[in-house]
């Protein structure tokens, strides 16, 4: 039977590691619970006497690039749910950031935690310690202090694991929409680039070469593909700028406004964009609501968190706009906020339950999000094979049209 190496807590929260043999994790989990112990950490292990030594181990761990590189969300959504765990199972905070600063990947994250764990013995609150960190977004910490108000951190840090999940599969969804159809224009242009520089030209010197007089297609894909050999180059380094110039400026904070602004009006991308901006919208000031902020304190925080720049400015005029006495709904009745969405939230506050409506708001445009990737990808493929199928055929008629031209002439 394989060995599990295992870290576990017991009753009193102290930290117990070992090596157990067992037929499957299953196993392990019951036979320590038997002990009284409580699972946080459970890998397979070499056979004893193969492995190395804790000591090696460790600084094979520390020798690992893994540990230096940037710490993502699925890092955080990792340590979220730990710490949840540890909160149910009766541990403090500050043992189950201990307890985590060992189980996460990210050295960067590692010292966070410890620092925070330093920082909480100290005499700061969770949130505080969270503030001080700049791996954790401001919305992070809000929301781990709305949980110590009402005692319920590990509920606050459960829904803040579900959010962050779901913003991961809205991105990846925006993510495959854009790059699939990206990807193939992009090899349809390297396709025509090859047929008007290499093919073409080839065929035309061969037949030239003959003293054979090119047919009228023949010679306008030539002309064709003289401007490309003439201006190629110089047509390409206009296009690396350009994109170099547009990736530069959407550091900025104006040319990331402006960009945004443009991509919201590009068809079917722009529909993309604008479902996976409103889905976050619900999902994320839904769980702020039900976290126990007021709906103003909500859009202050969404204005920080929101990704697309038009939206994030037009929740902070939102915002604005209750401060002068307007309901939710008229606030938020503005370009480029769909109209659904003010009717929806009258709805919500009518009946007095706006998280519910703008939870069922966030998950809505989240499927429209999916059909949109899905109905951008259904359409661009075959226009694009279409019109690159289109040049080919072109190309191939050319060719045929210049030999059977040339057996005519014999």
């Amino acid at each position: 039977m394989p060995f599990f190496s295992y870290v576990a807590l017991d009753s009193a929260g102290k930290e117990t590691r070992g090596r157990l043999e067992a037929g499957s994790e299953r196993d392990v989990i019951q036979a320590l619970r038997e002990q009284g112990l409580f699972v946080v950490n459970l890998n397979a292990a070499k056979n004893a006497g193969s492995g190395a030594t804790g000591e090696e181990r460790s600084l094979l761990e520390r020798m690992s690039i893994k540990q230096y590189l940037k710490v993502t969300d699925t890092h955080r959504i990792f340590l979220f749910r730990q710490l949840a765990m540890m909160l149910r199972s009766g541990l403090t905070i500050v043992q189950s950031l201990n307890i985590s600063s060992e189980l996460v990947e990210r050295r960067r994250l590692s010292l966070a935690v410890q620092r925070m764990s330093h920082a909480i013995q100290g005499g700061a609150s969770f949130s505080d310690s969270l503030k001080q960190e700049k791996i954790f977004k401001p919305i992070v910490a809000n929301l781990v202090a709305s949980g110590e108000e009402t005692g319920e951190v590990d509920r606050i840090l459960e829904r803040l694991s579900d959010n962050m999940e779901m913003a991961q599969d809205r991105k990846r969804t925006l993510f495959v929409a854009m790059l699939y159809p990206g990807i193939v224009f992009f090899s349809s242009i390297g396709v025509i680039v090859f047929l008007m520089m290499k093919v073409v030209p080839d065929y035309a010197e061969f037949f030239a070469n003959r003293g054979q007089d090119l047919p009228t297609l023949m010679g306008f894909l030539l002309d064709v593909s003289d401007f490309f050999l003439d201006w190629g180059a110089f047509m390409g380094s206009v296009v690396g700028i350009t994109i170099f110039l547009i990736l530069a400026a959407y550091t900025t904070l104006r040319g990331k406004a402006v960009i945004d602004h443009v991509l919201l009006k590009i068809p079917f991308i722009g529909k993309a964009i604008e479902f996976s901006a409103v889905s976050e919208f619900g999902v994320t000031l839904s769980m702020l609501l039900r976290s126990g902020m007021t709906v103003l304190e909500g859009l202050r925080v969404m204005t920080k968190v929101m990704t697309n720049v038009p939206f994030a400015r037009s929740l902070e005029t939102a915002g604005n706009d209750i401060l002068a006495g307007q309901s939710l709904a008229a606030a938020l009745d503005r370009d480029p906020m769909p109209k659904l969405v003010s009717h929806m939230v009258a709805v919500g506050e009518q009946s007095g339950e706006l998280d519910t409506v703008l939870d069922n708001i966030g998950e809505f445009h989240s499927k429209k999000l999916q059909n949109s990737a899905k109905l951008v990808i259904a359409f661009i493929e075959p226009a694009l094979i279409m019109f690159v199928g289109g040049i080919v055929l072109v190309v191939y008629l050319s060719i045929v049209q210049t030999v059977f031209s040339a057996i005519n002439s014999i």
